[in-house]
């Protein structure tokens, strides 16, 4: 079996931002964003598959991500 071989969490690509070669999420942590180092793997249409920074369950900001730093307040779109 492949080493990577299992579950993996496949997010959009837009969501990933790069910064000299490393390349980040922010995760959404009771509306406060954390910024998490994260290992992307193959781009799969328009989202990229995550090998390793996050996992099942977390709430990653996907738009307005190029406005948030670490520890800045994430507004949540209502949905109707």
């Amino acid at each position: 079996m492949h080493p990577s071989a299992g579950q993996q969490i496949l997010i959009p690509f837009r969501a990933v931002a790069e910064q000299m070669g490393e390349y980040f999420v922010f995760l959404d942590q009771n509306n406060k964003a954390k910024e998490i180092k994260v290992k992307p793997g193959e781009v799969v249409g328009s989202s990229v598959i995550i090998r390793e920074g996050v996992k099942p369950g977390d709430v990653i900001v996907v738009d307005g991500i190029e406005k948030l730093s670490d520890g800045s307040m994430v507004m949540a779109e209502k949905k109707h």
